[in-house]
């Protein structure tokens, strides 16, 4: 007997009580690919509760309209132990065995934490791009800290049968600022797709994209909690990887980040090498003799480092774009 089966996953993080924040009923559902932010989707939860043999919806379901935002996250397959099979094969009915049950029902609140450090990561990084063009964002580092939280998980078809377990785990009042994420991550994701079509995520250069949006939304994580000079590391090293080379200098970094963004930006070409140097040698300062930058210089490196941002969303949308070595195409 196989004792690691397959099953199906379902994963759903909410607030259990309405929080004194910032408005959430103004905003309907959303999705962020296999997201679903909005309201706490209880039919489903039912629905699935019911399918893995649980009274866990019949229990709280009056408790169902208290809960607030939530964010779930469609089904996905996994790995998990055969403990029908298990407890059938030793005679053991978990109903009047309460150590076994307790075992058994520990094994999947550790699955669930492990699930969730998963879900939380792939939300952070979904959020990098539109965060990388001026997008409110939700902490997912925080949110994996805040008191009066369920963290619940499903799983249905264990080893393809007709079982599943339940896991809700309540994390424990905080004051949540929604930073306009429920405004800007639908509004970025739509008005990026409308422009550049759909991304094709398998190449060499949406690769790039994501490793260079990922340090572009490190610097507003940092330049929103007033960590001026890490934004700007973050900033520097995202254009560094794009632009630079072993070797290169302030005046080549300069350079190429002026000719890329001079035009959109409405600005002379000179003046914006002149101030892409500024932001470089306030990096080595800091660097080198620990001067924290003054805030201006981030003001000028976001905006350039937006603008190389839709370059790149511009070079993917071509399909000449999508070739191995399109790195030579932006020099």
């Amino acid at each position: 007997m196989t004792k690691i089966v397959d099953a199906e996953l379902s994963q759903f993080f909410t607030f259990i009580h309405q929080l004194p924040m910032r408005d959430y009923t103004t905003f309907g559902d959303f999705n962020i690919e296999s997201f679903t932010i909005g309201s706490f989707p209880s039919d489903i939860v039912e629905s699935r509760c019911l399918r893995a043999g649980s009274d866990y919806a019949i229990r709280y379901k009056n408790h169902f309209n208290d809960f607030c935002l939530s964010i779930y996250k469609e089904p996905k397959k996994c790995k998990v132990l055969n403990w029908y099979d298990i407890a059938k094969e030793n005679n053991v009915n978990l109903l009047f065995n309460r150590e076994v049950y307790s075992l058994i029902d520990y094994y999947f609140y550790v699955m669930s934490q492990q699930n969730f450090e998963l879900f939380f990561n792939e939300l952070k990084v979904l959020q990098e791009i539109p965060q990388a063009f001026g997008s409110g964002w939700l902490d997912t580092d925080a949110m994996m800290q805040l008191f009066d939280t369920q963290w619940l998980s499903i799983w249905l078809d264990i080893g393809g049968k007709e079982c599943g377990w339940v896991s809700p785990g309540v994390i424990g009042l905080v004051q949540v600022d929604l930073g306009g994420f429920h405004i800007g991550l639908p509004y970025v994701y739509s008005e990026l797709k409308k422009h550049f079509g759909n991304w094709e995520k398998s190449t060499e250069l949406f690769n790039v994209i994501r490793l260079y949006c990922s340090y572009l939304a490190k610097a507003r994580v940092s330049e929103h909690a007033g960590n001026i000079a890490d934004a700007l590391l973050n900033y520097v090293i995202a254009l560094d990887l794009l632009l630079g080379e072993k070797g290169s200098s302030t005046d080549s970094f300069s350079t190429r980040c002026a000719a890329l963004t001079y035009l959109t930006l409405g600005r002379s070409y000179n003046n914006l090498v002149r101030d892409c140097k500024q932001v470089y040698d306030a990096r080595s300062r800091y660097v080198h003799e620990g001067k924290v930058p003054e805030y201006n210089t981030i003001e000028k490196i976001y905006k350039v480092s937006r603008e190389i941002a839709f370059c790149l969303f511009r070079l993917n949308k071509n399909a000449w774009g999508n070739e191995s070595g399109f790195h030579i195409l932006i020099y």
